[in-house]
């Protein structure tokens, strides 16, 4: 049995959507799904706050 808590969500384009959520299962350890519009990243909780600082950074960044 596994339990989804989504932790975030933000509208990138008008169709794409970026949602954070962490995944809790009984068969398999804890992890983060990053759901990018084309492919998400699986991460460990741990480097959680890592990987969030390095998207806010990319996401806020002057194009």
């Amino acid at each position: 049995m596994s339990q989804i808590t989504q932790l975030a969500s933000a509208q990138l384009t008008a169709v794409d959507v970026l949602t954070i959520e962490l995944v809790e299962t009984s068969e398999h350890p804890t992890v983060v799904i990053i759901r990018w519009p084309d492919k998400p990243s699986v991460i460990h909780p741990r480097r959680f706050p890592d990987v969030a600082g390095a998207v806010v950074r990319l996401t806020t960044q002057p194009r």
